[in-house]
């Protein structure tokens, strides 16, 4: 069956017309919803922003007034470091003198003793000579094996190791050579200074107690 319309042609053309109207405005308003949803986005948005760089605008600020007020002693540090590094060089790399001594002191065996001691610096090196006597070959064996923890010291040998008639009793002769190394950087922080001291408090603390332990045994 089909549908006829008894509409006059005008009618109909006119109903079509406001249909098309209809479906325009319809469009019309969605698109201006987006875009009013849109430019409120940005608004929002942009406020956001604006409060972002507000805060980072005040952080700039303070980190410029603290660098400001630090530029004083950024100053001062570099003309500290500066006459550190003036004395640093006039003084060199001198070799913790009374520390060497004292190991070298304790290198010896009993029954060893010395009659000279030679030891030079110059130009960030150094040269040492031991000469003296011992009972036997054994004792400046026993010397040597003492040197060789010596950290400042370096190429130890023993040069010479004769069998001597010394004062009526058998001894032996010797004499040792070795190199004396590059000490320390004169100025030192204050935590290396305190860290070496503890190590060479311990050291010495348990040197003493072997020695103790010896003559006991003995």
């Amino acid at each position: 069956m089909e549908y006829v319309s008894l509409l006059p042609p005008e009618i109909k053309a006119k109903r079509t017309a406001q249909q098309r109207y209809s479906v325009i405005v319809r469009v019309l308003l969605i698109l201006l919803l987006l875009v009013a949803v849109t430019n409120a986005f940005l608004m929002v948005s942009s406020i956001f922003v604006r409060q972002d760089l507000g805060s980072l605008e005040s952080e700039r600020e303070s980190l410029e007034q603290q660098a400001a007020a630090l530029a004083e002693y950024q100053d001062l540090y570099n003309r500290l470091t500066a006459r550190e590094n003036m004395v640093g060089e006039a003084m060199g790399t001198v070799p913790p003198w009374s520390g060497l001594l004292r190991e070298a002191s304790r290198a010896l065996q009993a029954g060893t003793w010395l009659s000279t001691l030679n030891l030079s610096y110059a130009d960030d090196s150094g040269d040492f000579t031991m000469n003296g006597w011992a009972y036997n070959h054994s004792g400046v064996a026993a010397m040597l094996d003492q040197l060789y923890t010596i950290d400042q010291l370096a190429q130890v040998q023993v040069s010479s190791s004769t069998d001597i008639d010394y004062q009526g009793m058998e001894a032996v002769q010797f004499q040792v050579n070795g190199q004396i190394l590059t000490g320390p950087a004169f100025i030192l922080d204050e935590e290396d200074d305190q860290n070496n001291q503890v190590d060479q408090d311990e050291q010495e603390e348990a040197a003493d107690q072997n020695g103790q332990v010896n003559q006991g045994g003995e």
